[in-house]
């Protein structure tokens, strides 16, 4: 049987190494396979008007013009108002791409000022249950036992 204790080691890195490979697929997958605006640069006239959306990207500089946003990619310039930003701001922008011109032209912004928060508040979430483990459980004969 799959969940029986026979083999334990075995199934554990077995299951380690498959995770680490899907870990490694997805970050090769991530810095290589050209996506959203980099795909857009590779072949500017044929994803000319191509509408992309850029999700919970960092402001890098604010112009008159517009600004320019960073997150797995540097440098995006974004052609919008830029009144209201500031550097660090972390924004979700949709907007097509104008490859006269290289940009994104922006149709809709959003500004998430919570997500430093909402950061803290998971490294606190995290260290809550770290403190709650090791108050509640405890290493005794080998094995991890049920504080009594």
């Amino acid at each position: 049987m799959v969940l029986t204790d026979r083999h334990r080691w075995a199934k554990v890195l077995t299951l380690v190494a498959l995770l680490a490979a899907l870990c490694g697929w997805y970050s090769w997958r991530a810095t290589h396979q050209p996506t959203g605006y980099q795909r857009c640069m590779s072949d500017p006239v044929a994803h000319d008007g191509r509408l992309l959306q850029l999700s919970l990207w960092r402001v890098q500089a604010v112009g008159s013009a517009g600004y320019e946003i960073a997150k797995t990619e540097r440098d995006v310039p974004v052609l919008g108002p830029s009144a209201d930003l500031q550097r660090g701001d972390v924004v979700s922008v949709v907007g097509h791409f104008d490859a006269g011109r290289r940009v994104v032209v922006e149709h809709r912004r959003q500004l998430h000022p919570l997500r430093r928060a909402k950061s803290l508040l998971g490294v606190l979430g995290t260290l809550c249950f770290l403190i709650y483990a090791a108050r509640s459980f405890r290493w005794r004969d080998g094995a991890v036992r049920i504080r009594a």
